[in-house]
């Protein structure tokens, strides 16, 4: 009786670590059926111009980034450093919104650099790093590109904030980006 429940304990604890396979194809979710979305929703439509803005992320008290977006479906980032005087501008590149399961929203910005993980801006690609999107509850593998969630709150000027994904292994990385100007 005691091999029968050794061999059963053996055979689930395979069967679940086969569902919970740490290889995550790019920009594949591990959980494709999830239906939540667990940060706040946005009650009215957004569009492009509710996006199209400048926005800006804290990182600490010497580093910042700078989105500049437009209703153009064009982008630019900007990278400041002061403690080590590095600073990042990019070219303008593509951006645009998807509406995902369970009422959230991601905004793809194509060419967009992670800018937070090295205190330089590198290509995530070339990181090999997945990135945690709490409000999908969702890793992602980026392929020269960086997703931002839209993160709704009624308390921020325009309602919304544009919520960072978390590099794997940075437990402290989390920020969002706040409007700043229209």
């Amino acid at each position: 009786m005691r091999n029968l429940l050794l061999i059963f304990v053996t055979i689930f604890t395979f069967l679940l670590a086969s569902c919970s396979d740490p290889t995550i194809p790019t920009g594949v979710s591990t959980n494709p059926t999830t239906e939540t979305w667990r940060c706040g929703l946005i009650e009215e439509n957004i569009d492009d111009l509710d996006i199209s803005r400048t926005w800006r992320a804290e990182y600490n008290a010497y580093s910042t980034e700078t989105l500049f977006i437009s209703s153009n479906g064009l982008y630019s980032q900007r990278y400041d450093d002061s403690a080590s005087n590095y600073t990042y501008e990019s070219e303008p590149n593509k951006w645009y919104m998807e509406e995902v399961p369970g009422g959230g929203i991601y905004i793809h910005f194509e060419g967009m650099l992670d800018c937070e993980s090295f205190g330089k801006c590198v290509n995530p690609s070339n990181d090999e790093l997945e990135f945690y999107d709490f409000c999908g509850d969702r890793w992602f593998s980026f392929e020269h590109e960086l997703v931002l969630s839209l993160d709704g709150d009624s308390r921020i000027p325009r309602g919304f904030s544009l919520r960072r994904m978390r590099p794997a292994g940075c437990e402290d990385c989390f920020v969002n980006y706040y409007a700043v100007e229209k």
